[in-house]
């Protein structure tokens, strides 16, 4: 599965959930499913005193590039219990 956008909901109707796009990363299309997005927890605004920080192995890359760039999605060997 790979994320093409973020929506706010601003109407509930009967039959279908109407939402303004607030980004978007590659084409929209009707049809596409929506999901909810998982609050996001910045691990610098949670470190402690002693300075923790989040490590991680990058397993798996979706795009193949020769270089790094922004915006480049990576996997990595943590998950949502490591925030």
């Amino acid at each position: 599965m790979v994320p093409v956008g973020v929506g706010r909901v601003t109407e509930l109707q009967r039959r279908q959930v109407l939402a303004d796009v607030i980004m978007q990363f590659g084409r929209i299309h009707d049809g596409h499913l929506a999901l909810p997005l998982e609050p996001f927890k910045d691990p610098v605004r949670y470190a402690d005193a002693g300075g923790w920080r989040l490590e991680g192995v990058v397993i798996a890359e979706r795009d193949l590039h020769v270089l790094a760039g922004p915006q480049q999605i990576v996997f990595i060997n943590r998950g949502r219990a490591d925030g």
